[in-house]
């Protein structure tokens, strides 16, 4: 399946954010994409929306974590990661003045006897993963409505890399 179209999950004035969603079914096993995302200095070997990822503290990718991030025709920002749930999900926040913008990466597992029975037959199940980029604050709105064709793009070219990158022999 390739990736869907991507929406605008959720609009609030009162909230006063953006927020974008992007699907996409991958078939691999949840440890092969985990380890994927985890590898954040090699996403830009398999994504275009990335043209450099620099860790910016040592050690494994955890809560507190940052990440220094260069995307085609925008400037470097700094990321910190947010949240981390082992093997499921991780989620990164960069800010600027009067802005903030999260990215999240979720997976969602099948039933787990629907992955005992694929690995009983050597097939990797089909996982769901799920990225959000959300535009908050003063300025989120008007920032994320100014970059949301860019966004959305990025976004389905995460989606396509990340599940080319699971798929793949080895």
């Amino acid at each position: 399946m390739c990736a869907g179209p991507a929406r605008i999950a959720e609009f609030s004035i009162e909230k006063v954010h953006m927020r974008f969603e992007q699907a996409i079914a991958i078939h691999a096993a949840p440890e092969r994409i985990w380890r994927v995302w985890m590898e954040a200095e090699r996403w830009p070997d398999w994504t275009a929306s990335m043209q450099q990822v620099q860790r910016l503290t040592p050690g494994r990718m955890g809560v507190g974590s940052e990440f220094r991030i260069t995307q085609p025709g925008m400037a470097p920002a700094n990321w910190r990661v947010a949240d981390l749930q082992e093997g499921r999900s991780f989620a990164w926040v960069s800010h600027a003045p009067a802005m903030r913008v999260y990215a999240g990466h979720a997976m969602h597992l099948p039933e787990a006897a629907a992955v005992t029975q694929l690995a009983a037959g050597g097939g990797a199940p089909t996982i769901t993963v799920t990225l959000t980029v959300e535009f908050s604050g003063p300025l989120g709105l008007l920032v994320g409505r100014l970059f949301r064709t860019i966004t959305l793009r990025f976004m389905a070219i995460e989606a396509e890399g990340l599940k080319a990158r699971c798929e793949a022999p080895g």
